[in-house]
């Protein structure tokens, strides 16, 4: 999965330039880190074993973007909700 946002300022000034950081995992088992994103590009991946449908059928991550290249003193922020679904593999 990849979450996007859009800056109208210039995305070759700093102003322009967005980072994105996961503030937080609903639910947070079986780890409270099962995710990861990749703060240029937005991709969020399992970095954690233990995803099973039939335990946790859906994650809900609260996803950050900050202008300012992330800087957390200048930076201006924005959230959104990313919603990850399960799918089953046949275990049996």
């Amino acid at each position: 999965m990849t979450v996007t946002s859009v800056d109208k300022d210039d995305p070759k000034t700093a102003n322009g330039m967005l980072r994105y950081k996961i503030l937080s995992q609903n639910p947070e088992s079986p780890s409270s880190n099962m995710f990861t994103i990749n703060n240029k590009t937005g991709d969020i991946i399992s970095v954690a074993a233990g995803l099973d449908r039939e335990k946790v059928p859906q994650y809900s991550l609260i996803i950050q973007a900050t202008d300012m290249e992330g800087n957390p003193t200048y930076g201006l922020s924005n959230t959104a909700t990313a919603i990850i679904r399960i799918t089953d593999v046949n275990d049996n």
